[in-house]
């Protein structure tokens, strides 16, 4: 199953919803013309790997999330290396009872 979702208001641009992958463009190319009607689609950009960027939160965060030199600041979410919305929405809610 593909799930297509409209990129801009005019809507004649959408996205191929979680296609992260290291496939060269060329390849994803062939691939994506098998998936019927797109056989004859334009393609404005390819997918790429997404990288979460993240800090050393072992190192760097006291449990509470606040980090180890400053009281007033407080890191949650992905940055924290949490994955999964739960996670992300678990450690914000944290952050901000603080």
């Amino acid at each position: 199953m593909v799930q297509l979702r409209q990129d801009n208001l005019a809507g004649n641009l959408y996205n191929l919803v979680g296609f992260q992958t290291n496939l060269k463009f060329q390849e994803q190319n062939r691939i994506f013309r098998m998936i019927p009607g797109l056989e004859k689609t334009e393609f404005e950009r390819y997918g790429q790997m997404h990288r979460n960027t993240f800090i050393a939160s072992p190192r760097l965060l006291r449990p509470t999330l606040q980090h180890i030199a400053r009281d007033d600041l407080l890191f949650a979410g992905q940055l924290t290396g949490v994955e999964g919305y739960m996670g992300n929405i678990g450690t914000g809610l944290l952050a901000g009872l603080i």
